[in-house]
C-alpha cells in the first residue's frame, strides 16, 4: 500500500497534537519513507546472499575448469615449441661445424 506524502504529513499532524512535536518527529522518523512491502527483512537478504553465493560458486567452478583446459593446451604447446626450437638449434649448430 502507497502512503502519499499528504497522508503522511497528516499522520505527522495528528501525532504532534496528541504527543508533541518533538515525539511526533521520532516517530515519523521511525517510519519507513515507503509502503512495508517495499522494506527489506533480514530473511530476505539472506536468501538474496545465499541465491549470489551459489551464482558466484557455480560461475568461478566454470572459470577455474576453462583455465584447467586452457593451460593444459597450453604445457603441450609450450612443449611442443621448446622441442622445435631445440631441433633449430641443433641443426644450427651442426650446419655452422660443417661450414667451418
Amino acid at each position: 500500500m502507497y502512503v502519499s506524502e499528504f497522508q503522511r504529513h497528516e499522520v505527522f499532524k495528528w501525532l504532534e497534537e496528541q504527543m508533541g512535536p518533538e515525539r511526533a518527529s521520532i516517530m515519523m522518523d521511525l517510519l519507513p519513507p515507503v509502503g512495508w512491502g517495499d522494506v527489506v527483512t533480514t530473511r530476505d537478504l539472506h536468501a538474496e546472499v545465499g541465491g549470489l553465493r551459489s551464482e558466484m560458486q557455480a560461475g568461478f567452478a566454470e572459470l577455474r575448469a576453462e583455465m584447467h583446459a586452457a593451460h593444459s593446451g597450453l604445457l603441450v604447446k609450450l612443449f611442443f615449441g621448446m622441442v622445435a626450437s631445440n631441433a633449430t638449434l641443433v641443426g644450427l649448430v651442426l650446419t655452422a661445424t660443417r661450414l667451418s
